[in-house]
């Protein structure tokens, strides 16, 4: 079995770390991304909802 150099690892860490930091931020854009479609349905619900009353 090949041994792994300590070097080696430290760096596979660190890449890890990288990974899960792009993770977090990939998961903060599709949470802004979900809050702005949202946001666009609650606008659409607002306009039928006063079309309504105008008819009525």
């Amino acid at each position: 079995m090949a041994s792994v150099s300590a070097a080696t690892m430290r760096k596979d860490v660190g890449a890890m770390r990288d990974d899960k930091g792009a993770m977090r931020k990939d998961a903060g854009a599709v949470e802004n991304d979900c809050g702005e479609v949202c946001s666009g349905f609650r606008a659409i619900a607002e306009v039928l909802e006063s079309r309504i009353e105008e008819r009525a």
